[in-house]
């Protein structure tokens, strides 16, 4: 069936691969993709601060306020006080968030994988450049 409504398939497409992706992160991980991501990114920038955490993952001041306190409870990070600036914390990851990256990267790379089986490499150039699009036009980088 080849339907046409593009906002509809892709929202829904968003919403199963979602799901899959929440349940099975949580079942081979023991965490949520959110916190998956908060982990890649703090993988890059282990020490920075709750706002350019907050940055890194496009997301807002009260949700990752709740993340980092979520985080903290389950052992995957643990908040340092800033060296320089007293009312600053540091966010840094524990041991056992860089093990469960380590078995994360193979779930990475399943998901992809899968999203692009069938499809050619220029086929997914189009696709990669579709979606980037969207995302620059949406998120002001560029006007709609």
């Amino acid at each position: 069936m080849d339907d046409k409504r593009l906002f509809f398939q892709l929202n829904r497409a968003q919403h199963l691969l979602y799901t899959y992706v929440e349940q099975e992160s949580r079942k081979l991980l023991g965490i949520t993709p959110v916190q998956l991501g908060a982990i890649f990114f703090l993988l890059k920038n282990d020490g920075c601060l709750q706002r350019e955490l907050a940055q890194g993952l496009h997301l807002n001041k009260p949700a990752v306020t709740g993340l980092v306190g979520r985080m903290e409870k389950a052992g995957l990070i643990t908040r340092e006080d800033d060296a320089r600036d007293a009312r600053a914390t540091r966010i840094v990851l524990t041991d056992n968030a860089r093990e469960i990256a380590g078995k994360a990267f193979p779930l990475v790379e399943r998901l992809n994988d899968f999203m692009s089986q069938g499809f050619s490499e220029e086929e997914m150039r189009v696709v990669r450049r579709f979606v980037n699009a969207i995302t620059a036009a949406l998120s002001g980088e560029e006007k709609p």
